[in-house]
């Protein structure tokens, strides 16, 4: 049986569209820390005065395929016992507060409705990183997490959002970013 050129086009463009559909796209690069809005060093030097082993980056993200690149900046840093990651936006805004915990240290209903869900949602996982969602005060706002999984059948990397009550809101695929070793 000889496939038409047409049903071969059509059967591709569907395959990239459900596969491509909900994809995040993040590029970091480090910069110093003479580069960075004023209204962010401010911040961090008013509510984490006490930090430790700081790196700031320039980072270029989209979180749909279609979307076009936002340009962040962030910091990374070590305070009260965490790594913290704090976002700005292009013009030094607070975007977002983010700190790496471990997934036991959880409370124990969050720790075990996010193992529920995961158990659903893949066919095989690993949690890689955990982050708790801050707002201003350190207050838990809800739960990023990045898996290496199996969801239907994308097998990859994923971020996955939870609200504080460890409801997930979103599931996205993470696009990773060229191999070099392919390009001689």
């Amino acid at each position: 049986m000889k496939l038409s050129p047409i049903l071969i086009t059509v059967t591709v463009f569907i395959l990239s569209c459900s596969t491509a559909e909900a994809q995040k796209y993040e590029q970091e690069s480090r910069i110093k820390a003479d580069r960075l809005p004023s209204a962010v060093l401010s911040y961090l030097d008013q509510h984490y005065p006490g930090r430790t082993k700081v790196r700031h980056y320039e980072e270029y993200s989209k979180r749909d395929t279609g979307a076009a690149l936002q340009r962040f900046y962030e910091s990374k840093f070590d305070a009260d016992g965490f790594r913290y990651s704090v976002k700005f936006d292009s013009s030094g805004a607070l975007y977002d507060i983010e700190r790496l915990v471990v997934f036991r240290r959880l409370p124990p209903t969050i720790r075990q409705q996010i193992k529920e869900d995961l158990s659903r949602y893949f066919r095989k996982h690993r949690v890689k990183k955990i982050q708790e969602q801050l707002d201003e005060t350190g207050e838990v706002l809800g739960y990023e997490l990045v898996v290496r999984g199996k969801h239907d059948q994308d097998i990859g990397y994923f971020e996955l959002q939870y609200d504080g009550a460890a409801r997930r809101t979103s599931a996205i695929s993470i696009q990773d970013a060229l191999n070099p070793f392919f390009f001689f």
